[in-house]
């Protein structure tokens, strides 16, 4: 990957929001689309793996690669995003947004597909950037500039490159105070058990996900972060659920759905086991207080 060669083109940038339900069936892409999850959820199947999107994560979507979304029924799911070419060239400005999967395409359109000039970078399809506060102001600003003028070329390209870099460098090697290969891979775990967490998820499954002994993914996960990959899991679960709970007024039931537990009985003894009371009672305490404040 020749860093020199980056010569961004923005195809599309834009404020976007998607009701309820709403579904988006297998497709590939020509570039790269990158999306800012504002509000809601919605579960992003990439290479037949799910991925939970919600507030506060960005989705990297590479070309040529088939994946489908499906927006979560809790509340409309805000996704600001960007459509982008690496490297400008003849096809740039005529290039279109695909919505066919390769089977549908034809072979012209195939040939349309740009080659994935990061495909070097390990960038996860679920991320939380590691400077939020930058990577928002950088993100919205280009959209913004887009809205206003989308003839600007310059200052796209720069906001474009600044989001580029910082992507780069949270996920490229750098020196000694940065990640070994290791450490790499168990990141890319727990990323991956933040993405789904909302699903039953075994460790059979997440060891085998990543080529990895589960008796070593137990130790090394806890040795790099203070807990077994189980534990982090249960932890984001409950941390969920909690959410869930005080923000929503869905159902018992209902929440024990969305997180993929059999039944309601297995949710409630699962919660008890994490938080030392049901959810119904977490849910009346914190309400009680909640109305006290309010008072």
């Amino acid at each position: 990957m020749d860093l020199n060669a980056l010569s961004p083109y923005i195809r599309i940038a834009m404020y976007s929001s998607l009701p309820e339900n709403w579904v988006l069936s297998k497709r590939v892409i020509y570039d790269y689309e990158l999306i800012y999850v504002q509000s809601g959820s919605c579960i992003i199947t990439v290479n037949d793996v799910e991925y939970l999107c919600d507030a506060n994560k960005v989705v990297f979507l590479r070309p040529g690669i088939p994946h489908s979304f499906q927006v979560c029924d809790l509340m409309q799911f805000s996704q600001p995003h960007i459509h982008f070419d690496a490297i400008y060239n003849d096809n740039s400005t005529i290039t279109p947004i695909s919505f066919k999967d390769r089977p549908q395409m034809t072979e012209q359109e195939v040939k349309l597909i740009s080659h994935d000039f990061f495909s070097d970078i390990p960038i996860p399809v679920v991320f939380e950037p590691e400077d939020p506060k930058e990577f928002k102001r950088c993100f919205f600003e280009l959209i913004n500039v887009y809205k206003s003028d989308s003839s600007d070329t310059i200052r796209l390209k720069s906001l474009m490159l600044e989001i580029i870099r910082l992507i780069i460098n949270q996920f490229t090697l750098k020196d000694s105070m940065s990640y070994s290969r290791q450490s790499r891979k168990l990141l890319a775990v727990k990323e991956f058990v933040d993405s789904n967490h909302m699903r039953d998820l075994s460790l059979d499954e997440i060891a085998s996900f990543f080529s990895f002994n589960k008796f070593s993914l137990i130790r090394a996960f806890k040795k790099e972060f203070g807990e077994t990959v189980i534990s982090y899991y249960n932890s984001k679960r409950s941390e969920t659920a909690c959410s869930l709970l005080l923000d929503t007024a869905l159902s018992i039931k209902e929440i024990s759905d969305l997180l993929g537990f059999s039944d309601e009985y297995t949710f409630s003894r699962f919660f008890k086991n994490k938080n030392g009371i049901s959810p119904s009672l977490y849910r009346a305490a914190k309400k009680i207080v909640s109305d006290q404040r309010d008072d």
